[in-house]
């Protein structure tokens, strides 16, 4: 039973460093549009170096859809949520603490 615990415990917390993972590339992306979006200043500022904040962006961008593949992968063997639920699935049952 510790053994199952300890890998589902695993499982979730690979699962949580994924989600964050994507929220945080997501939301970086998402910033530096709503900020160049209020500010016209700010546009003029990425325009000085638009071959950065192109690569930039689409590196946040590309990452959150890359990571998002890996949550959603329905591979049980992979690290996913198919597989957090699949551990779950597999040992329903009183839980002995």
């Amino acid at each position: 039973m510790d053994n199952l615990l300890s890998t589902f415990e695993n499982e979730l917390e690979m699962f949580r460093i994924e989600s964050e993972s994507a929220i945080q590339y997501f939301y970086s992306w998402q910033a530096v549009h709503a900020i160049a979006a209020k500010d016209p200043s700010i546009v003029n500022l990425l325009n000085e170096a638009p071959l950065f904040w192109n690569t930039a962006l689409g590196g946040l961008q590309n990452s959150a859809i890359v990571v998002l593949g890996r949550i959603f992968d329905p591979d049980t063997r992979n690290h996913s949520v198919s597989r957090v639920l699949s551990i779950a699935h597999s040992n329903l049952g009183p839980a002995s603490l």
